[in-house]
């Protein structure tokens, strides 16, 4: 299990690879679907991780504010106490958490 499980959208694939890569340099373990598949199996292994993880970083874009998933997600870690927002455009939605932390992934 991971030290950090990260919710996105599907269409911010390539710059959430880039932010776990980042998180993994420092030492820190990631958890993304990279995959989408569908199917029991695949939700078994998200609500795993996201039950395991000490983090939950989820990264708010024009993408994902209107996703459920990474809603209920962001929800999850929210209740858990877990949960950190990550901005990579645009403002975070209302119900994202007011104490939740916010960072900018560098260009590169």
């Amino acid at each position: 299990m991971a030290d950090i499980f990260i919710s996105y959208a599907r269409k911010d694939r390539a710059d959430v690879d880039r932010l776990a890569a980042q998180l993994e340099s420092a030492g820190l373990t990631c958890w993304w679907n990279k995959q989408h598949s569908a199917g029991d199996k695949w939700m078994s292994l998200t609500e795993a991780e996201l039950d395991a993880a000490k983090a939950v970083l989820v990264v708010w874009t024009k993408h994902s504010v209107g996703s459920t998933w990474v809603a209920d997600e962001a929800s999850v870690g929210r209740e858990s106490g877990l949960s950190c927002r990550f901005l990579l455009t645009g403002r975070r939605p209302l119900w994202a958490s007011a104490n939740s932390r916010s960072w900018t992934l560098p260009p590169g």
